[in-house]
């Protein structure tokens, strides 16, 4: 004969039953701690009449559930800090002396019980004196429950008035976070905004130090870290450590969350690698439910908020870099921002592994091909690119710098999400990147003559690399001349890509066809022009490679 609390934290009513007052809420649960009720509010509810049978100091005890028993043991059934309401149906009536209700009061103090009801009908008239010396001896408090008060209707009464605490702080909750992330948009210092915010939802300070312990942020009243907080930072900020930590002295508690954004990594400044931003935030006492929620979000804004500040420094200082030289005191710097804007990490020492390498990205979008709006990005996933037309009326076209490691699946993503046909070059250290760039052009008319990305093999850049781009784009001029001159058909399709298009496809006249929609005989008509117009043999393969190569360095 007893109840468990249902699944979850939701109870089985949302609002007192009819005709009962709700608890005040004049005593707060402990910081940090789930919704509980104070006793000393159960006692003041008049619809309830219950009777404090116990010393008063006793009725600041909180209560987190109300469970009714008549078992003489009910301490497997109880998790602790209930309500015990019982009618003594196991319980000696008449029983006396010092001890008839010692084990059993015992038993519930062992099991945790935050108090004990006892109901003044059908078994017993009065609570025992007995049973009220047991409990007074050890500090259990114990309520006398009159027969009109039925058990259930305290059960009701306590799970709607934890169910309210429960929202209110699901309330308060959710306007700290709203004003965090509403601190997140400040336009010019969104770190010191958020960090505000924070301090005030966590009623404290807020302080936000880097990998290294130093401070990068804080708030009035936040304190300089001793050497042992610095160190606990340090720890959380470091690669498999705990994920967060509460640290409490003389003058405060501290609570401390690690600054993550999605796939975050140390942070990586140069050649010295560090651990995470660590946040802290301090006050008077415990951080409350709400406290701890607005730690996490704003540890998870300022994750982002700080990634993106440091990946903009990196970015001009590589753009700085590449423009006016490595730095002489710093050899290798702009090395090293590659590799990090990359996310291939930091050289190290001499010697101990070969420089970083990348890929240049060329790709073409046509007029009209749309970008998928669920896709997670139309454009490639890192800093280096430029899609110099977007916005514009022509065709868009995006170089890039991509990491080593990209492959063909990588482009196909890139063509299903953002319509983008694309070609890579081989894997080159950073100072070769110029000729890269200019092999991934050239790679670039096959992938559109192909209608398929394409993907360098390693083994060192191709010839299109070695050529100056000057000389050669006239060279291809001569080349090509007479069908440069030529106008474009009457379909608009000019006789430069009927010949590009056949050349990707090996002399197949039916995939030509097919690309450049027109029949084949048509395609046939056209190549016979081209072989009229510049007096060649296009049965010869020599004469293909030339004028393939021709077609990659026309302007």
């Amino acid at each position: 004969m007893h109840t468990a609390p249902p699944d979850g934290t939701e109870p089985p009513h949302a609002a007192p039953p009819s005709g009962h007052a709700a608890p005040p809420s004049g005593n707060a649960e402990p910081p940090g701690a789930p919704p509980t009720l104070a006793l000393r509010d159960l006692v003041g509810d008049p619809a309830l009449a219950l009777v404090p049978m116990t010393r008063d100091a006793l009725l600041d005890r909180r209560i987190g559930w109300a469970h009714i028993s008549e078992l003489p043991d009910p301490a497997p059934y109880m998790t602790g800090g209930e309500l015990l309401l019982t009618a003594g149906l196991a319980l000696p009536v008449g029983a006396s002396g010092p001890g008839a209700y010692g084990a059993y009061v015992a038993t519930l103090v062992r099991a945790g019980a935050a108090s004990l009801g006892f109901g003044l009908a059908p078994v017993h008239t009065a609570v025992p004196p007995e049973l009220t010396a047991a409990c007074e001896e050890q500090g259990l408090p114990l309520l006398a429950v009159p027969e009109a008060t039925p058990f259930h209707t305290i059960a009701r009464t306590v799970a709607a008035a934890l169910h309210r605490r429960h929202a209110e702080q699901l309330l308060s909750m959710a306007e700290a976070q709203a004003a965090i992330a509403a601190a997140a948009l400040h336009r010019t210092a969104p770190v010191a905004a958020v960090l505000e915010a924070t301090a005030r939802a966590a009623g404290g300070w807020a302080l936000l130090l880097d990998g290294g312990g130093r401070p990068l942020a804080a708030t009035a009243g936040a304190p300089e870290p001793g050497p042992g907080l610095r160190e606990l930072a340090a720890r959380l900020g470091r690669t498999g450590g705990p994920r967060s930590a509460v640290d409490h002295d003389k003058d405060g508690y501290v609570a401390l969350h690690p600054v993550e954004g999605p796939g975050h990594a140390p942070v990586t400044e140069g050649v010295r690698e560090t651990g995470t931003p660590v946040l802290l935030l301090g006050g008077d006492r415990p951080p409350t439910v709400a406290a701890r929620g607005a730690g996490a979000t704003a540890a998870g804004l300022l994750g982002l908020l700080t990634r993106t500040d440091r990946a903009e420094r990196q970015q001009g200082a590589l753009a700085a870099l590449l423009l006016l030289g490595d730095d002489p005191a710093a050899p290798g710097r702009a090395r090293d921002l590659l590799a990090s804007l990359l996310g291939g990490g930091p050289v190290g020492e001499a010697g101990a592994a070969g420089p970083p390498q990348a890929r240049a990205l060329y790709a073409r979008r046509a007029p009209g091909a749309a970008a998928d709006a669920g896709a997670a990005g139309p454009y490639p996933p890192g800093p280096l690119y430029d899609a110099p037309g977007r916005g514009g009326g022509a065709e868009e076209t995006l170089r890039g710098v991509m990491p080593a490691g990209t492959t063909r699946s990588d482009l196909d993503r890139l063509r299903e999400r953002g319509g983008w046909l694309a070609a890579l070059s081989r894997p080159v250290p950073p100072g070769l990147l110029p000729a890269a760039d200019r092999e991934a052009g050239l790679l670039l008319r096959r992938a559109l003559a192909s209608g398929a990305p394409v993907v360098a093999e390693d083994g060192g850049l191709g010839i299109g690399a070695a050529v100056d781009p000057a000389r050669a784009a006239h060279w291809a001029r001569q080349t090509l001349g007479p069908l440069l001159d030529e106008p474009a058909e009457a379909d608009g399709t000019a006789l430069t890509e009927v010949l590009r298009t056949w050349l990707g496809c090996h002399g197949g006249w039916d995939r030509t066809a097919q690309l450049t929609g027109l029949h084949r005989n048509s395609v046939r008509h056209r190549m016979r022009r081209v072989e009229a117009l510049l007096g060649v043999d296009l049965a010869d393969a020599a004469v293909r490679a030339e004028l393939l190569l021709a077609l990659g360095w026309c302007p």
